[in-house]
């Protein structure tokens, strides 16, 4: 029993949903191209598993590995842009980056723009703010830069954290040789750097030295604005946030103060579609498209409950991003059974009734946990 109590830890949990993710992904794209596609994933599962367990240990100066783990982020994305040149993105089965598109071609037409509709026939479900981010690639007519940029701040955030350099470099290799990523820079999807921006966020905030400067309640207007990308954050806010209240980092007047900011913000990306297309924005937002198109919204209520449960079950500050990691991991796993039980496996799966890239939103939390626990030092206060 004590041996199976060690092995349920929160690092080993970590580990097998970033393996399990990585494995969906894998044997769902290969097995269209290869017969040997359930070995190559089971294959790959084991590989990283070693990988992100930190028992692959490169005997490498510091200088060494440094140079490395730049290197294979430039090299990733140098040939990244071949990519992008080599597939066309009309031969995909993907349109998030049509949706970005769909969205802007609208509103620069003087169109409603969640009106829009992608290649595929699909409306734009993401929140305002998604969109301004999206908006300097949609410029340059190249989406993938935006889903680049997740590679481009991931040394920059698990520098934040304890991880030893090797650590740091297994990481790296995982992010840029696991499907999901590849899928996602070959489908020019984002999720990976919208779901890092908001561990930026929230590493800022718990490692926060000061509550009630100007700084402070400013950053309570980069929560409002990060929100407004996919709601589906208010998962990791509300265990980040009433854990501080829980530890009394925050003082019930200060807490009220800063989340009504972060609320009203939120709300004002949405001012100016309810001014200029008000009849419209009432028949047609994001809040309804979600909870038409996506699961039921009365799972909604479910998914708050979880994260408010869990922001009670958080021991430390590190364990903040286990919890908000696994909430995002139980909604979206919640959400593909739904789509099983009502489609049948092989069409919410393989035909994508269910859409199994939402997994990519809790993988930065586990990073982050991972990134903290296994370090030099190897503290197991975590």
């Amino acid at each position: 029993m004590k041996t199976i109590l060690n092995f349920i830890s929160k690092e080993n949990i970590s580990i097998l949903v970033l393996v399990f993710i990585n494995f969906l992904f894998a044997y769902k794209y290969l097995i269209r191209y290869t017969e040997i596609a359930l070995v190559y994933s089971i294959a790959s599962s084991l590989f990283y598993l070693l990988l992100l367990a930190n028992s692959i240990k490169l005997k490498m100066n510091k200088k060494l590995l440094n140079f490395l783990s730049y290197g294979l982020i430039l090299l990733f994305i140098i040939v990244s842009f071949l990519i992008f040149k080599k597939i066309e993105v009309l031969t995909l089965n993907v349109d998030r980056w049509s949706v970005i598109t769909s969205f802007w071609d609208a509103l620069f037409n003087s169109e409603y723009p969640y009106y829009a509709k992608s290649n595929l026939g699909n409306r734009p479900g993401p929140m305002p703010i998604y969109f301004l981010l999206a908006f300097p690639f949609y410029l340059i007519k190249e989406l993938g830069g935006f889903s680049l940029l997740g590679l481009i701040i991931l040394p920059y955030i698990i520098g934040k954290t304890k991880a030893s350099l090797n650590y740091k470099l297994l990481i790296i290799i995982f992010v840029i040789t696991s499907t999901y990523y590849l899928w996602e820079i070959v489908s020019r999807s984002n999720l990976f750097t919208n779901s890092l921006l908001i561990v930026w966020f929230l590493i800022n905030f718990i490692e926060r030295k000061n509550n009630k400067n100007a700084a402070f309640y400013f950053s309570a207007v980069i929560a409002g604005l990060l929100l407004s990308t996919r709601a589906v954050f208010i998962i990791p806010y509300i265990i980040v946030f009433m854990y501080s209240l829980r530890k009394k980092e925050l003082t019930i007047p200060v807490f009220l103060i800063y989340t009504s900011i972060a609320v009203i913000t939120f709300f004002l990306t949405f001012l100016p579609f309810i001014l200029m297309y008000p009849n419209d924005f009432f028949k047609m937002n994001p809040f309804i498209i979600q909870s038409t198109f996506l699961i039921p919204s009365y799972y909604t209520m479910l998914f708050i409950l979880i994260a408010f449960v869990f922001s009670f079950l958080a021991e430390n500050k590190n364990n903040l991003y286990y919890y908000s990691g696994l909430a995002l991991f139980i909604a979206i796993l919640i959400y593909f059974i739904y789509h099983i039980i009502t489609s049948g496996f092989n069409t919410a799966y393989f035909e994508s009734n269910a859409d199994i890239s939402y997994f990519i939103f809790c993988i930065p939390f586990f990073i982050i946990y991972l990134s903290n626990t296994f370090h030099d030092n190897m503290l197991k206060s975590s």
